[in-house]
Order: C-alpha cells, then sequence, then structure tokens
C-alpha cells in the first residue's frame, strides 16, 4: 500500500474516533444557534456500544465502505444514498447537483435526489421545509 491511502486511513480513523467522542458525549459538532441538529444514528446505538466494548479489550474490528451499495450507493440516475442501519427515511429532490466526499476521499456528484436516514424524520422534514421557505 503506498503512502497516500495509507494516510488517508489515519485521517479517517482520527477523524472516526473523534466522531465517536462527540457521540459519547452527545455532542453537535457544526450546528450553530438556531440550526436544526438531525439524529441519525438511533439504529446503530447498540452497535456502537458493543463496537466500544471490543475496542476496549482490543479486539479489532475491520470497517469497510463499500464502491456500491452498502453504506453509500448511487445509482445510475445521479441518486445518492446515504445508509444507516440498513435504512433511509428522507429523501431531498435536489434542484441542483451537490458533490460530496466518501470517507477514504473519493468525490462524486449527487445530481436528483439524497436519500439518508434519520431518526426524527418527521422533524427534520419540518425543519428543511421553515429553511426552504425562508430562501
Amino acid at each position: 500500500m503506498s503512502t497516500r491511502p495509507r494516510t488517508r486511513l489515519v485521517v479517517h480513523e482520527v477523524r472516526s474516533l473523534h466522531s465517536i467522542w462527540l457521540w459519547l458525549r452527545r455532542r453537535r459538532d457544526g450546528v450553530g444557534a438556531g440550526d436544526h441538529a438531525a439524529g441519525y444514528n438511533a439504529p446503530q446505538n447498540a452497535m456502537m456500544w458493543s463496537w466500544i466494548g471490543l475496542s476496549v479489550v482490543r479486539v479489532r474490528a475491520e470497517r469497510r465502505f463499500p464502491a456500491t451499495g452498502g453504506l453509500l450507493g448511487t445509482d445510475g440516475d445521479g441518486s445518492l444514498d446515504l445508509i444507516v442501519g440498513g435504512q433511509t427515511a428522507v429523501a431531498v429532490d435536489l434542484v441542483s447537483p451537490v458533490a460530496y466526499t466518501r470517507p477514504l476521499g473519493r468525490t462524486g456528484t449527487a445530481r436528483t435526489t439524497v436519500r439518508f436516514h434519520a431518526d426524527d424524520p418527521g422533524a427534520l422534514v419540518a425543519a428543511l421545509g421553515r429553511a426552504g421557505a425562508g430562501r
């Protein structure tokens, strides 16, 4: 493995550990006053606690981010699926293309729809509606 992919993997692991730290402390990184913090990880809480427990006893877990399907999927029609717990709950129809970066650095563009999971999809859709009406 060359140095660049190794560096990406190390950076990804550091970011993952930082995210777990924020999750444990129930912090909302980057959410400002008046913003709506949309929860999305309730289906994975049991798995997260298991992973943390296994990490404490030094059992190695290998995470994979498949190129298609799995946790992040793309369709030929230009839609993007961000899958949590094997499901999505919200679909946002795009009025213009949106660029995104995958966990290990590859980029792409969603052109039609972004589908993702939210713990409280009703509240998120309402917040998105209010934000869209204010434009």
